[in-house]
């Protein structure tokens, strides 16, 4: 049983599922995190804490993005100046 003023186990990652579509839709349009939570608290879709929220989003936008962790960074090597140059996989530099 929960505390008073606090929702079931669990049932927080309900919520955020139920609710996954409008949190992507919005985060692609550049809301702020407080922004995303802040509207759909009012609305009534979730009343878990944010930073449980903040946790959902960080897992859901991990899982979204396109990882490749067997691909290696690139080497480039200047023989001229004795140095090598490392570009990531990932594209960041």
């Amino acid at each position: 049983m929960a505390k008073p003023g606090r929702i079931e186990r669990c049932m927080g990652r309900v919520e955020f599922r139920a609710a996954e579509e409008e949190i992507l839709h919005m985060h692609r349009m550049g809301y702020a995190n407080k922004h995303i939570y802040a509207k759909l608290a009012e609305e009534g879709k979730l009343s878990l804490a944010y930073s449980t929220f903040n946790g959902h989003l960080r897992k859901l936008l991990q899982a979204k993005s396109p990882t490749h962790p067997d691909k290696k960074p690139t080497l480039i090597v200047d023989k001229e100046a004795s140095m090598v140059f490392t570009i990531p996989s990932n594209g960041n530099i």
